[in-house]
């Protein structure tokens, strides 16, 4: 373990190892749990475990691009992006029912002897049962939980059966403003379209929306192969309605395009996202600021209730 992290997370991690296969970690925000996530990781790559990454949150990424339930693997060189399911948004509770669906068939195709799931750090109301489900559709045999939240209790008690160890938060742990927040999934965006072009679909797939007000310049979109299987994101450029046809940009598909599904976000050319204006795309509900936003609904549920 490298040093600055407190024992318990030394205790923690070496326990897990021996004992884990797919490991939920939980927590508020800014509590830790990606440095936790990272550093079981490259303690699973030293014991010798094939490790994989399921990134659940789908604002703030460890791997992969937001609005995206992402897998990964662990090599030499880091986390491999090996698969992704597209949410369209980076609310956890717009995308409900299908992050979890995502989740699980992700949770099932990662060859690992050793899952790793990270979280989005909304704990209160509809976070907290989103978590439960998440604690079922990952399969989780073990529950990491960081820092003293009150929904704490109420995850120990959807872990009957379960290994379950509290953690303190990390010591480097800091409250992100929503700026920085903002800035990190810029980047995961970017990083993502470095290698992309401009590709032509003259014969334009099969659109996953009746409206054709989809096909709005800067629209996210979800990209799927003739089976189904979701294989890249896209941001689309133009629709030629005189000549058919669809151009968007992403990066070089190895695969053909089978069709496009629209997300809920638009990104401009700093890849930065916003909500569509008129709410159509997957999930087809609001978009709310992850992190900020939802941890003060959460800071509000907690002050309505009685003393």
């Amino acid at each position: 373990m490298p040093p600055g992290f407190p024992d318990a997370w030394a205790t923690a991690i070496r326990r897990v190892l021996d004992t884990a296969t797919r490991i939920l970690v939980l927590g508020p925000a800014d509590s830790g749990k990606s440095t936790l996530c990272r550093l079981l990781l490259e303690q699973a790559r030293g014991a010798d475990r094939s490790a994989a990454i399921l990134d659940l949150d789908l604002s703030q990424k460890l791997i992969g691009p937001p609005a995206c339930v992402t897998l990964g693997t662990v090599t030499r060189q880091g986390p491999v992006l090996r698969g992704f399911a597209f949410a369209g948004t980076t609310d956890p509770v717009a995308a409900g029912s299908l992050l979890l669906a995502d989740a699980a068939r992700l949770a099932a195709c990662a060859a690992a002897d050793l899952h790793v799931v990270n979280t989005c750090g909304y704990l209160g109301g509809r976070g907290l049962a989103l978590k439960r489900a998440a604690i079922a559709a990952t399969a989780a045999d073990t529950l990491l939980i960081l820092g003293q939240d009150p929904a704490g209790a109420a995850l120990r008690s959807f872990a009957t059966g379960r290994t379950v160890l509290c953690l303190p938060v990390a010591p480097q742990a800091r409250r992100k403003t929503s700026g920085e927040r903002r800035a990190a999934r810029r980047a995961a965006f970017a990083t993502y379209f470095a290698d992309s072009r401009l590709v032509h679909l003259p014969d334009g797939p099969a659109i996953g929306s009746p409206s054709s007000s989809v096909l709005s310049p800067g629209r996210l979109v979800g990209l799927a192969d003739s089976d189904g299987t979701e294989r890249a994101i896209g941001v689309l450029d133009c629709a030629d309605s005189t000549r058919g046809g669809i151009w968007l940009r992403t990066p070089p598909p190895p695969f053909a395009i089978g069709e496009i599904r629209p997300g809920a976000l638009v990104l401009d050319a700093a890849f930065d996202a916003r909500p569509v204006a008129d709410g159509s795309g997957r999930p087809q509900q609001r978009l709310d600021a992850v992190g900020d936003e939802l941890d003060r609904e959460r800071g509000q549920q907690h002050a309505e209730k009685p003393r």
